[in-house]
């Protein structure tokens, strides 16, 4: 497959993983941090000449899940996310 085909198919991988992980809650910091680094990837994949498969797999979609599930907030059963507030001694919560 021709080089500018690859670029396209990793631009193509790269949008799918970031609006994956817009859609799923990541935290922004980490959408730019996983961005930058699998741009990375995809590029040195191409100039290695290996397609861009050889990085995300057949689904980029699950390859983005598997990068964001340990990374997005975890949420109680009810829905919210589970949050470490700092309190000082005596105060009480409410």
């Amino acid at each position: 497959m021709r080089v500018k085909d690859q670029r396209e198919k990793a631009k193509e991988a790269l949008d799918l993983c970031e609006m994956h992980w817009i859609a799923t809650d990541v935290p922004v910091e980490k959408i730019e941090e996983m961005r930058d680094e699998l741009y990375e990837h995809l590029q040195e994949a191409i100039h290695d000449g290996k397609p861009v498969e050889a990085v995300v797999g057949t689904d980029p979609i699950a390859f983005a899940e598997d990068l964001a599930a340990p990374v997005r907030p975890r949420k109680s059963p009810s829905g919210r996310c589970w949050a470490w507030l700092p309190l000082k001694s005596g105060t009480r919560c409410s």
